[in-house]
């Protein structure tokens, strides 16, 4: 049976999903939303550990956080090989690249290496984003 994989994201409020919802419903057919919208905190991953353990590690890790808001930037495209991504851009919160450091600080010795282009979105290379569409590749 093969590892499962994680990742970890914040879901917006109800009203604010709801938005972003009409928005996918919106799009070009080519698109699909495939996933509700969400902030990405990290990305996939495969845990070394057992769920329940990484769901600890998490679950400290965002008690200890302190409440923040985010904002929604410009629309943009996030190219990639699994194809197109359309995603709202989030300004860089200093509590939100804090959160995300101390998650990769606690996940990391838990998990295996899942994305080889981790170190392109973890750490300075974390690009926050609120994901609302993806175009996947013909063929």
């Amino acid at each position: 049976m093969p590892a499962p994989q994680c990742g970890l994201v914040i879901l917006p409020p109800a009203s604010i999903a709801a938005l972003l919802r009409q928005a996918q419903n919106t799009a070009e057919p080519a698109y699909a939303p495939g996933y509700p919208p969400h902030l990405t905190l990290k990305n996939l991953f495969m845990p070394r550990a057992s769920i329940q353990t990484v769901e600890r590690a998490v679950a400290e890790v965002c008690a200890a956080a302190r409440p923040f808001t985010v904002s929604a930037g410009r629309l943009t495209v996030f190219p990639s090989p699994q194809g197109n991504f359309i995603v709202l851009r989030v300004p860089q919160a200093r509590q939100l690249m804090r959160l995300h450091r101390q998650l990769i600080e606690a996940l990391d010795p838990l998990t295996m290496l899942a994305d080889p282009t981790k170190d392109l979105h973890e750490e300075d290379g974390f690009v926050p984003h609120i994901t609302l569409l993806q175009r996947v590749p013909d063929g």
